[in-house]
């Protein structure tokens, strides 16, 4: 609280209280292990210009490090849940994820499963289907999946 009442003024002192308590904070939510808990103290380190403490940097490679995990899982279910229904808008939207997160195996499990998706329809003589497939793959430019 007395942070913020002083947040106007700029003095060598404050900002040394600022990194005490952020680096307290910081320290406190690195030791839950909780990925949300982490995610506040880092906001509360930027918000006070914290970034540059060791601490920090530890608190923030922890935090993806979960987050990542969790994302991981998510996205497991969700690919699970997409080849059970033949979704290739729902294959797609993992695969995006997972590029873009750079959740790589996840990524490649993800293109074989549509392939698998896409090559069943056709041997099956689903056509238009191949095709309305093929047309989604072009549209969310995932080019990985269209055989050419």
């Amino acid at each position: 609280a007395a942070i913020l009442r002083a947040n106007e003024v700029e003095l060598p002192a404050k900002q040394a209280a600022n990194e005490i308590v952020c680096g307290k904070r910081l320290s406190e939510a690195l030791e839950t292990g909780d990925e949300a808990v982490m995610r506040a103290a880092l906001r509360t380190g930027r918000t006070f210009g914290a970034e540059h403490l060791d601490i920090f940097h530890r608190v923030q490679d922890e935090q993806q490090r979960l987050y990542k995990g969790m994302l991981s899982e998510r996205l497991q279910e969700q690919l699970k849940g997409a080849i059970a229904k033949n979704d290739i808008q729902g294959l797609a939207a993992v695969f995006q994820v997972a590029r873009r997160h750079a959740i790589g195996t996840l990524a490649v499990r993800t293109v074989e499963a549509a392939l698998q998706v896409i090559e069943k329809a056709r041997v099956s003589g689903e056509l238009s289907r191949v095709r309305d497939m093929e047309a989604i793959a072009e549209e969310l430019e995932w080019p990985e999946v269209l055989l050419k």
